[in-house]
């Protein structure tokens, strides 16, 4: 394997067999599925999508089966042979000698699985992006969630969903910041309002430059695992065909088939699923004002 991957990188034209892995932080829902197929739709970048996946495979029965979102069962890519070979070491370097890609998109946002990897890959340089969401429509996909899943039903109190964010955001950048990893913080909001902007934050960071199709997401054929049902049936008009007890709200369901394949736009289910007082509670915590100040979430005017 270590040969062929060498072979690859030196037909490429680069030097060194370093594989470069942005990996994504943050939390479900947050945005990192539109994040990774937008990465995706560079020419050297693979968005794997959530590969720790792969590993969950291998020690517990998955809810679902673990298929490409496009392909299926019928994946170049993701083959069901290379699925149940992939190695707990240096993942990352057995995914780029199948995809033939030197920059890896993994969108898993677990950071205990990140400081895993950190262990077992070599050669292997990180950049982490912390995709945030603003905590008003954070909120509001989580209490959209726990009307389509089962077992979710704590999260239709937005203050259960503020305190796991605030929990789960300040751990991820303590550990950062303590070990001084590269990272860059996105805001969902700004991915979508600016993508240039944000995207070339990320780019020049792995030595890529930005370039305008990669906007046009829905263009592209992806090849990545597991993903935000709603961002992937914006690149693929299909909901959740690999998880079939998935259900679907109506009121997200009308807005993402209204504005598939149109462009980026920003999610604003919180009209739909937070009331003028759940709206009050959520900007008066102190909680999401402190968590707003730390990640420089920009203030916004929220209508209900």
């Amino acid at each position: 394997m270590t040969n062929r991957i060498s072979a690859f990188f030196k037909t490429a034209g680069w030097k060194t067999p370093k594989v470069r892995v942005v990996g994504v932080l943050g939390h479900s829902l947050c945005g990192s599925t539109i994040l990774n197929l937008i990465l995706d739709c560079h020419p050297d970048i693979f968005g794997g999508g959530e590969l720790y996946y792969l590993m969950e495979k291998k020690e517990a029965e998955l809810p679902f089966e673990l298929v490409c979102t496009n392909c299926l069962s019928n994946c170049r890519i993701w083959t069901q042979d290379f699925i149940n070979l992939s190695p707990e070491r240096n993942l990352y370097s057995y995914i780029c000698n199948q995809s033939g890609k030197r920059v890896i998109v993994d969108s898993s946002k677990k950071l205990d699985w990140f400081r895993e990897r950190e262990k077992d890959e070599a050669g292997v340089s990180f950049l982490y992006v912390v995709v945030v969401k603003h905590p008003v429509r954070h909120v509001a996909s989580y209490v959209c969630r726990a009307m389509e899943v089962e077992g979710w039903e704590a999260y239709l109190k937005p203050e259960n969903t503020i305190d796991l964010l605030y929990e789960k955001y300040n751990a991820i950048l303590d550990y950062l910041e303590k070990k001084r990893r590269h990272f860059v913080i996105l805001q969902y909001e700004n991915l979508v309002r600016n993508p240039q902007e944000a995207l070339s934050r990320i780019l020049s960071r792995v030595s890529l430059d930005y370039i305008p199709e990669m906007e046009k997401y829905w263009r592209k054929e992806h090849h990545q695992l597991a993903g935000n049902m709603g961002a992937v049936y914006g690149a693929t008009e299909r909901w959740s065909p690999w998880n079939p007890k998935t259900k679907v709200h109506p009121a997200k369901r009308e807005q993402y088939e209204s504005n598939a394949q149109k462009g980026l736009f920003v999610d604003e289910k919180y009209k739909n699923f937070l009331t003028r007082d759940q709206l009050k509670q959520i900007l008066g915590n102190r909680k999401v004002r402190d968590f707003s100040r730390r990640f420089k979430i920009v203030d916004e005017d929220f209508e209900v």
